[in-house]
């Protein structure tokens, strides 16, 4: 799959979470159905999960984790939101 959403590479490895981030942020829907099919939404919803990147802006977010995948659980959008502040540990 060719990646058109990450300015460092033009590949994408469909099991790199940055990839997959980028896929979802910045993708298509039919990008998002060739990551599920190459994958599988199980996967997918665990990277999703349990990887937060901050690369969404908060409508992309809401619509990725309540239409797209199947996320059964309460989410903390500011680790996935860019407009939010770091964490400074």
């Amino acid at each position: 799959m060719q990646n058109k959403y990450s300015w460092y590479t033009t590949s994408t490895q469909v099991n790199v979470v940055d990839d997959i981030h980028q896929t979802l942020a910045f993708g298509t829907l039919e990008d998002v159905k060739q990551l599920k099919k190459g994958i599988g939404v199980r996967k997918l919803t665990h990277y999703f999960i349990k990887h937060p990147k901050k690369v969404y802006s908060k409508p992309s977010f809401n619509f990725i984790s309540k239409f797209l995948l199947p996320v059964h659980e309460q989410l903390e959008s500011n680790d996935y939101l860019k407009a939010t502040p770091r964490n400074n540990r």
